[in-house]
Formats: structure tokens, C-alpha cells, sequence
């Protein structure tokens, strides 16, 4: 198991670091110029990359608030991706999601209360999240700008979003009555979530590859 979870882990951390990575060779390979609403997101992964990288080498107190300032600037980096496909009620219901977040982070009164927290975040992140992917889908809908899904750049991002987000917030809600179990008896609770988060980092990096490719 140690074994799997180490290739995860590094999987896991490439994949956050690569799609600022591959932005960056466009704009001084191709002088194009990467959406901010990309830029911003890739930047939240490459951030959690450079954290996975370093962790094991941080004070534990770094870590627990890191998880605070990450979470912050992760659900900025989902409201800025949906920002063009949404209206009014979009910024009254990021409000309340922010206000919730900030509560339930600064709340904690454990490392299994924290945990436990933060599965709620990730649930909230999850819920922000699919109220973009509806505002996305009504714009698609309306203005069919790709003839397929797949040539839609925004697509990737989005599944790789609501899978790591799904997972997350399983992995977190439950991580206080799991970590009473010995670790050969949980084997796919431990993995999913670096799993999770290499899914989502390589659809982050698909779709920076095409959103600069786009002509």
C-alpha cells in the first residue's frame, strides 16, 4: 500500500504543478495570452502542487493554516471560472458560501474536527461549483460555441472539479470514523484522494493545453 500511495502522491503533485507549467510555455513560446480565469485557477493547483511537494518538510501549524488560505483561494479560483457564465444571484450565493467556509474553518477545535470541517467546506465548494456547471450549461445550450463536449476546454476542468470535489468531501466528512480502522481495511479510502486530485490536475492540464490551442 505505502508503495501505491507514494506513486499517487507524486502523481498527485506533478499534476498540480503541470497546467501552470504548460500556460506559461504558451505565453513565451506562442506570446498568446491565457485567460485570467484559467491563469488564477491553475495557480490555486500549482500552489497546492508546491505544498504536497514541501509538506513533509513544514511545522504542523503551517500546515493547518495553509489548509485555511488554500481553501480561500481555491473556492476565489471555482467563483472567477464561472464568473462569465453567471449573474447576480451567482455573487449573493458566493457570498454565502465564503461567510460559511470562513466560519467552519476558523471553528476547529481538533485535527478530527478540523478534518471533519473541512469535509463541509469541500461540500460547499461542491454545491458553488455545480451552480456554475448549470450557469455553464445553459450558456453552451444557448450558444453552442464547440460542436462537441470534448473540444470545449471548459469541460475538462469541470469534471475534474466535481469528481475531486465529490471525493473530497467524502474523504474529509468520514476521515474521523476512518482513521479507526487499520489501513488494510481501507485501502481505497487512503488512495482516493490523491487519486482524486491527479484527476483533476490532469484535466486541468488538458484543458490548459486546449484553451491555448484555441485559434
Amino acid at each position: 500500500m505505502a508503495d501505491l500511495y507514494d506513486i499517487l502522491d507524486q502523481l498527485m503533485c506533478w499534476s498540480e504543478v503541470l497546467p501552470m507549467l504548460i500556460l506559461i510555455s504558451f505565453y513565451f513560446l506562442s506570446k498568446k495570452q491565457p485567460p485570467m480565469r484559467w491563469v488564477f485557477l491553475a495557480i490555486t493547483a500549482f500552489l497546492g502542487g508546491v505544498y504536497e511537494f514541501a509538506s513533509s518538510y513544514l511545522p504542523e501549524y503551517i500546515s493547518l493554516y495553509w489548509y485555511y488560505i488554500f481553501t480561500l483561494l481555491e473556492t476565489l479560483g471555482i467563483t472567477l471560472f464561472f464568473a462569465p457564465y453567471t449573474s447576480q444571484f451567482w455573487r449573493w450565493l458566493v457570498y454565502l458560501v465564503f461567510s460559511i467556509i470562513t466560519i467552519l474553518l476558523f471553528t476547529t477545535t481538533s485535527v478530527e474536527a478540523n478534518y471533519y470541517h473541512f469535509g463541509w467546506v469541500c461540500l460547499l465548494e461542491l454545491i458553488l461549483t455545480l451552480f456554475g456547471v448549470f450557469a455553464w450549461g445553459r450558456e453552451r445550450f444557448q450558444n453552442i460555441t464547440y460542436p462537441s463536449l470534448f473540444q470545449d476546454p471548459d469541460y475538462f476542468v469541470i469534471i475534474g472539479l466535481v469528481f475531486y470535489l465529490s471525493a473530497c468531501t467524502l474523504y474529509y466528512i468520514l476521515y474521523p470514523m476512518m482513521i479507526q480502522f487499520p489501513n488494510d481495511n481501507a485501502l481505497f479510502y487512503w488512495i482516493i484522494l490523491p487519486l482524486s486530485i491527479t484527476i483533476y490536475g490532469v484535466s486541468l492540464m488538458i484543458g490548459s493545453y486546449r484553451i491555448m490551442n484555441k485559434k
